[in-house]
This record gives structure tokens, sequence and C-alpha cells, in this order.
């Protein structure tokens, strides 16, 4: 039994904390303060959980950047295809005048006030059922 508490007792040494990792992880990226940056330095000298822990993201890092490389560069196709449009609006423009969105059809005063008419409607009904229920 008491082999099993040394087991135990040395994963949780192993182990590293949300806050660790984290820690860790803003370290790696270039993140952390000065004191930040001592912190995770001591960390990573006494522990070697936390050293695998900064290798798999480094590895991580290297791979993701890797990825973004590897990806092809945005094109102008977009852009072109973009003004390409533009320049058709303008054309229709000049032939069939041009196009405006279509105003709504109730104004917002409009709408207010029949929110207003409608919760006064609701109100109402439930003040009928309250009194209906009371002298029942």
């Amino acid at each position: 039994m008491s082999r099993e508490k040394q087991n135990n007792s040395a994963d949780r040494h192993q182990r590293l904390s949300e806050r660790q990792e984290l820690l860790i992880s803003r370290f790696c990226d270039g993140e952390c303060s000065y004191v930040g940056s001592y912190l995770a330095r001591r960390l990573l000298a006494s522990n070697q959980a936390a050293q695998s822990f900064l290798a798999e993201l480094q590895n991580l890092k290297h791979a993701c950047s890797h990825l973004t490389l590897t990806q092809p560069k945005a094109s102008t196709d977009l852009w072109n295809r973009i003004e390409t449009r533009i320049e058709q609006e303008q054309y229709a423009a000049r032939f069939l005048g041009e196009r405006r969105a279509e105003e709504p059809t109730a104004s917002v005063r409009e709408w207010l006030n029949m929110r207003h008419v409608f919760m006064g409607g609701l109100s109402g009904a439930a003040i009928a059922v309250a009194l209906i229920t009371m002298t029942s």
C-alpha cells in the first residue's frame, strides 16, 4: 500500500494544474510578462511534465505554422470578381436607374403604437381572468 501512495504522490507531482499549463502556454507564445517568464522558467527547470508539455506545444506550434505556409495565398480572383460586379452594377444603373432598397411599410412609431395596444389588451385580459377566479 505504501508503493501505491508513493506512485500517487509522484503522479501528482508530475501532473500540471490548469494554471501551470496556461502559464507554459503563454510562455511558449511569448505572451508572458517578466514575472510570468520567470515563473515559467522556474517551473520548467524543476518539473519534467512541464518540459514535456512545452515540447508538445512547440511541436504543435511548428506544425500549425507549417500548415499556414503550405496553404495557397489569398488570390486576387475574389477582388477581380468584386470589381466586375461593381462595374456590372454601374452599367445597369446607367440604363435601368439606380437600385434602392424598398422602404418598410410600417414605420417604427406605428409598430410601437401597435405594441402598446397589444400589451394593454393583454394586461386587461389578465386582470379579467384574475377577477373571475377571485369571485368564483
